[in-house]
């Protein structure tokens, strides 16, 4: 990364000129990549597509886990970082001025500036391609960047498409899609049709396009995942959330050392931490250190491999790591409420898709129910049954391209 300007970054895809255009906007988590990357990989053959970074630890977390490092790199044919002292120094310059009455100045200055089309656009082509254009704008549904508005006024017929970050269900009631009669160029991606009330409301002005669960589809699943024989009997456990002030942490402690005397009680198991890309690792690794490594890892790898390599998923309340499981026919161990807000309910749990734990005693003895196949109490089928019933998996990728594609090519 350069600190004082934007640098050019090259991947394993090559840059053509008969293709069209689009530019890839993370604002801070990999779940972003994670969420639209099967679409863009089914795009790429038409489309150059060119990511920008806000901060480069998002960048770091994303080589951390090899396997969406791996495909992304044969999405993205380049990159680039939002450059930290340029962004520093005009933010501060912006900061002191805004009460003055040069504050209006001060901030045209310092977008255009920092979020400069030209830049951009020379970054990617050079000087030589003079009639060179971006199509599409692909952006989390809550990044608020300027680079959004600035490339929309640059190009009024730019297609700006937001998406999730992650999987979680935002409603528990399938909803009817009403198609719009007048379509803007702007267009919100959902997973399903459970969602759609929800952002309706907080994005009245946005086409919603209903696209599956682009991720857990076989077209891209099969790219992905890798069965390996198991050696022993494995047990994931999505350990905390990157959003730490939502948690008490001396109670995801005590769970923590529940699960691991619960776990040790089982002959041949071993468990594996899978933290949350915003979490600080240190707080897990500060509770395990009285505890035998022999048995326990913390993982790094990609999250839908692990789930499918296990035996046993758990997950924290509410969250969306649920989603993992249930594609990779594996139901969830639910684990109760450790969020400040006690009041908080499980969508999941509401519609019946996980197995809800209220206490240690009834976790062991759901772990003791997986291990001896007992599946018959746990209430898998139906559970498995519906969440494929009401939420498109297989055919989304391929189903969402062919519609983007009409949106993309009309003028």
């Amino acid at each position: 990364m350069s600190l004082l300007n934007y640098k050019l970054n090259i991947n394993d895809i090559a840059f053509k000129k008969n293709k069209k255009n689009i530019i890839l906007l993370i604002r801070r988590s990999p779940g972003e990549v994670d969420w639209i990357l099967p679409l863009l990989f089914s795009l790429k053959e038409k489309y150059n597509i060119f990511t920008i970074f806000r901060f480069e630890k998002t960048l770091t977390s994303i080589k951390e886990n090899k396997t969406l490092f791996k495909m992304w790199k044969k999405v993205s044919f380049g990159y680039t970082i939002e450059p930290k002292m340029k962004s520093i120094f005009l933010r501060i310059l912006n900061f002191l001025l805004k009460k003055t009455i040069f504050k209006n100045y001060i901030n045209k200055l310092f977008v255009n500036n920092f979020y400069s089309i030209p830049i951009i656009k020379k970054l990617i082509v050079g000087s030589y391609i003079h009639n060179f254009e971006i199509d599409a704008i692909f952006t989390e549904f809550t990044n608020y960047s300027p680079w959004i508005k600035q490339f929309e006024n640059y190009n009024k017929k730019i297609k700006t498409f937001y998406f999730p970050h992650t999987t979680v269900i935002f409603g528990t009631t399938a909803n009817k899609i009403i198609e719009k009669k007048k379509l803007t160029n702007n267009y919100l991606l959902l997973g399903s049709k459970f969602d759609y009330n929800f952002w309706k409301k907080k994005l009245p002005n946005t086409n919603i396009i209903i696209t599956g669960y682009l991720k857990y589809d076989k077209y891209w699943l099969n790219k992905i995942i890798h069965k390996k024989k198991l050696k022993n009997k494995k047990i994931i456990y999505i350990s905390y959330s990157g959003y730490v002030t939502n948690y008490i942490f001396e109670k995801y402690k005590d769970l923590t050392n529940k699960i691991i005397r619960i776990c040790s009680n089982f002959k041949n198991v071993k468990i594996i931490f899978k933290i949350h890309p915003m979490t600080n690792e240190n707080m897990l690794k500060n509770i395990l250190t009285d505890y035998p490594k022999k048995n326990i890892e913390i993982s790094k790898k990609y999250q839908l491999n692990l789930v499918k390599n296990s035996d046993i998923f758990i997950s924290l309340h509410s969250s969306a790591s649920n989603m993992d499981g249930l594609a990779m026919g594996k139901v969830p161990l639910e684990l109760w409420n450790i969020m400040k807000d006690q009041k908080f309910q499980s969508k999941f749990k509401k519609l019946n898709l996980s197995i809800p734990i209220q206490n240690e005693n009834e976790l062991k003895n759901k772990i003791n129910l997986y291990l001896n196949k007992d599946y018959l109490k746990l209430d898998l089928n139906n559970k498995k049954n519906f969440f494929f019933k009401n939420f498109l998996i297989d055919g989304s990728v391929m189903l969402t391209k062919k519609r983007l594609i009409k949106i993309l090519e009309k003028n």
